[in-house]
């Protein structure tokens, strides 16, 4: 997993209670050496707690923050649902780009050429 667009990554669980199985194996992906490499200023804190639903909060390096309750999750859909988000994020990025003129065309394009061949 790629943590580019994310600055922390706050993990909570109590592994007294609940499903944790899918949060511990995240924790894993994001504890690799790949993803560390992605974003070596992505902090992630790990809070054990007593009792309480376990879950995920991202801060984006927009500071949106996004809660996750992993509960009733597998760990692939939770790095699906984190990975459309920063999608969503690139895709609001380029069209605000667009919006303020960001992306200048070239002013002299050239004309497209097609050529037509024959088939014997």
């Amino acid at each position: 997993m790629k943590l580019q667009q994310i600055t922390r990554i706050l993990i909570q669980y109590s592994p007294y209670v609940g499903k944790t199985t899918s949060i511990k194996e995240f924790l894993t992906q994001i504890s690799c050496k790949s993803a560390r490499l992605s974003n070596p200023d992505c902090k992630v804190d790990t809070v054990l707690r007593l009792k309480g639903d376990p879950f995920i909060e991202l801060t984006y390096e927009n500071s949106n923050v996004e809660r996750i309750e992993t509960s009733s999750m597998t760990v692939l859909e939770i790095t699906k649902r984190i990975q459309e988000k920063m999608q969503e994020s690139d895709m609001k990025d380029l069209l605000e780009a667009v919006k303020s003129e960001k992306l200048i065309a070239p002013s002299n394009p050239e004309p497209l050429k097609i050529e037509r061949t024959e088939r014997g």
